[in-house]
């Protein structure tokens, strides 16, 4: 939790010292189906891979940062330590890699509208925690401590899996912010 909470600061420090309003940065995070990319996909506008029914469906973290944070020096100063990629083809996202460090990212295709006294928002999709592929639980675990919100979507089902109730307290003791949401219902 300290790291964590050390990692944002710094963000904060590094927007703050090139005059900038710092983003808040918003994690999509739960168990594999519970409908992450798909909100994602609605939300930023940017067409990640989703609902298909080969999992794990991404490997790395992908984030939608408005238009006049999309630039690399300013990324590095949110996510230092990240390798930054900008996006080229959703596909980079399903390709697996050594590196745990990579953190792709595109500009959003829709952005909300706002009246400048919000902070920028940057949304972030992760990989599945509960899927065979281990490498991805600690991108996923990497973003959820740099997330000031995290968004934890998951359905019933997924209880039967105690990993979900692992990272659910995981992302208590780590976020600043938590919203839950119960996806999959009537």
């Amino acid at each position: 939790g300290w790291q964590a909470m050390e990692a944002r600061f710094r963000a904060y420090l590094g927007c703050r010292d090139r005059g900038m309003n710092p983003p808040l940065v918003v994690t999509m995070f739960g168990p594999s189906g519970a409908g992450k990319s798909t909100v994602f996909r609605y939300l930023t506008g940017l067409q990640v891979p989703a609902g298909e029914e080969i999992r794990p469906t991404t490997r790395h973290c992908v984030v939608a940062v408005p238009s006049a944070l999309c630039q690399q020096e300013v990324l590095e100063s949110i996510f230092p330590h990240q390798e930054l990629i900008r996006l080229r083809s959703p596909e980079e996202i399903r390709q697996p890699s050594r590196s745990d460090s990579r953190l792709f990212y595109a500009p959003m295709s829709s952005e909300p509208s706002g009246n400048g006294e919000l902070p920028p928002l940057i949304l972030a999709d992760v990989p599945d925690f509960n899927t065979v592929e281990s490498e991805n639980w600690k991108r996923a675990e990497q973003m959820l401590s740099r997330a000031e919100l995290t968004i934890f979507l998951v359905y019933s089902e997924s209880y039967s899996d105690n990993k979900t109730v692992e990272m659910l307290a995981k992302c208590c003791r780590l976020s600043q912010l938590l919203v839950y949401v119960f996806t999959k219902t009537g």
